[in-house]
């Protein structure tokens, strides 16, 4: 009897001498390949998260450090709890290695990039809740 077994994107046409019965040869090597197959697709999809994950880490990296820069310029006489050295020359040198590493990545990765986008945007209806909730609370204490 010929059975028709998926195989990727081609069809493999397996022919049993016993109706309806595997050996344990086939049954083994059917298992091999599909635990070979979900191997891979482990690790691509680790890797994958992996550099959504940095990319966006590295967002916040350079949102921190122009933030730091805005801050400065806005309330230069606020109480410093920290002197970052060689200010502004630093921060500033810092960001712009940071935008250039994410416009880099954007354009060698776009996929994953715009993934990782992806996942920050979808904080921030979570964010907006959170913080409505908060005022709702604020205003209407228990």
């Amino acid at each position: 009897k010929a059975v028709p077994v998926a195989e990727g994107r081609q069809i493999i046409v397996v022919a049993y001498n016993e109706p309806e019965v595997m050996g344990m040869r086939e049954i083994l090597a059917s298992l091999e390949r599909e635990y070979q197959r979900y191997k891979i697709l482990g690790e691509r999809t680790f890797d994958q998260l992996t550099d959504y994950v940095v990319f966006a880490g590295w967002v916040f990296y350079a949102l921190a450090s122009i933030s730091l820069i805005i801050f400065r310029i806005r309330m230069p006489d606020a109480p410093r709890g920290y002197r970052v050295p060689a200010y502004p020359l630093l921060p500033i040198l810092f960001a712009a290695v940071a935008v250039a590493l994410l416009a880099n990545t954007l354009m060698t990765s776009p996929r994953e990039s715009l993934t990782g986008l992806a996942f920050i945007a979808s904080g921030v209806p979570v964010f907006l809740w959170i913080r409505r909730r908060d005022k709702v609370a604020a205003t209407n204490p228990a």
